[in-house]
């Protein structure tokens, strides 16, 4: 990236949308230790076989598809809450 580098790149995502699942994707090792910090889903290092990249790409929409049905539910189930109050109060 010419003009920033990943953390930075990682910095400006995370900060304008958290649906978004991150993936540190790095060569560097060092990383790993350091990556939860850094509000990444996920690490993983570089290699020529992209099957782990794309399993865990996979895994995080997964995560995301099923935490939004769970948000939606608990909308439905609080709305639902606050009509059964209103009838009782008839």
């Amino acid at each position: 990236m010419p003009k920033m580098d990943g953390m930075e790149t990682l910095g400006r995502v995370s900060r304008k949308d958290r649906t978004i699942p991150i993936i540190l994707h790095t060569s560097d090792s060092g990383y790993q230790e350091d990556f939860m910090s850094w509000a990444a889903d996920a690490y993983l290092l570089k290699s020529t076989d992209l099957t782990e990249l794309k399993e865990k790409i996979k895994e995080l929409l997964e995560q995301r598809r099923l935490g939004s049905k769970i948000s939606q539910t608990e909308v439905e189930v609080g709305r639902t809450n606050i009509e059964r109050k209103t009838w009782g109060k008839k």
